[in-house]
């Protein structure tokens, strides 16, 4: 993989992981820690989990073209790339062209993120299988 698809993936994987699991999973640490947590502390822990879950993500993406071929890497890495681009597009999107939308970044948080996710990891299987048939078989 060239290296500035390389950064640009790595890049779209950061802000779409990070997003992602600073607002749902700060919704759910705070819906779960409410009476026993200050706000200042689920906010730092939000960002703490967010920020360390975006850099195992973002490793994962720029070390994976020195990984052995698979089935699952084709997998993960088409679900967070088109996830990401889904994301991205869906929560900045209407903040960019519709700012007076106030549910504008929603869109990209349960809709297109998710939806990417999964429409990625099935084209990653479909990318797997159609490299597959590809690559003659050597003669033994």
């Amino acid at each position: 993989m060239k290296t500035l698809i390389r950064i640009v993936a790595t890049f779209l994987v950061i802000v779409f992981v990070f997003y992602f699991v600073f607002w749902v999973g700060g919704a759910l640490i705070q819906g779960l820690a409410r009476d026993h947590l200050p706000d200042p502390v689920v906010l730092i822990v939000s960002y703490v989990i967010a920020a360390a879950t975006a850099a195992v993500a973002a490793r994962y993406i720029w070390r994976q073209p020195n990984s052995p071929d698979g089935l699952v890497k084709d997998m993960i890495v088409g679900g967070l790339l088109v996830g990401g681009f889904g994301f991205c597009g869906g929560f900045f999107g209407p903040v960019l062209f519709a700012p007076e939308a106030n549910q504008g970044p929603l869109l990209g948080l349960f809709i297109m993120g998710p939806l990417g996710l999964v429409l990625g990891i099935v084209g990653g299987a479909v990318y797997w299988i159609l490299k597959k048939r590809r690559v003659p078989k050597s003669p033994q």
